[in-house]
């Protein structure tokens, strides 16, 4: 909760996909293109990771009880006795956003950018220390990009190497003609 917190905090403008995304036109209303600004995602990224830490290093829920049965591996202890852990986190941080495309229909096209977060926690229990590293993906914005109807679609379900074209009965045909 601590990095999803920070993260709705920084995010919390709906606005969001046209500050750092421009879409271009072409002359009949379409999208021909889009760019994203590099320089403000970076400066996202770099207060994204200032928030996070912050939250983090603020938090007193740092402390966490775990079963002795789960420390020792055996699944046949109750769940007490439990001893008390401290978690640190590391140096060890990386941030990047992540840029995704999916279909979404026939003239529709899904435009997610994630923001990729991998984080190393240190877990100090009285005799060693152990390292977590813990990797999440946060959709930082999603927005459907729709464009112009074609006047035929074909869609062909499958078609592999060792299938011939009289094989295949799953080709669908929306308005093509042979002419």
């Amino acid at each position: 909760m601590l990095i999803g917190d920070a993260i709705a905090d920084e995010i919390n403008d709906g606005n969001l996909y046209s500050k750092i995304i421009t879409l271009t036109y072409k002359e009949n209303g379409s999208v021909s293109s889009l760019s994203a600004d590099t320089a403000r995602l970076i400066a996202f990224r770099t207060k994204l990771l200032q928030s996070i830490i912050k939250n983090i290093m603020e938090d007193e829920r740092m402390l966490v009880s775990i079963p002795l049965s789960s420390l020792l591996g055996l699944n046949f202890f109750p769940s007490r006795p439990a001893i008390d852990v401290r978690l640190r986190l590391s140096e060890s941080m990386n941030a990047y956003f992540l840029s995704r495309f999916e279909e979404r229909g026939i003239n529709q096209t899904r435009h997610s950018i994630l923001f990729c977060l991998t984080l190393e926690i240190l877990v100090l229990v009285p005799s060693s220390t152990e390292r977590i590293t813990v990797s999440r993906e946060f959709p930082f914005t999603d927005t459907v990009i729709v464009g112009d109807v074609p006047d035929a679609y074909t869609k062909i379900s499958r078609l592999t190497d060792d299938i011939t074209e009289s094989e295949i009965d799953d080709i669908y045909d929306f308005g093509a003609s042979t002419n």
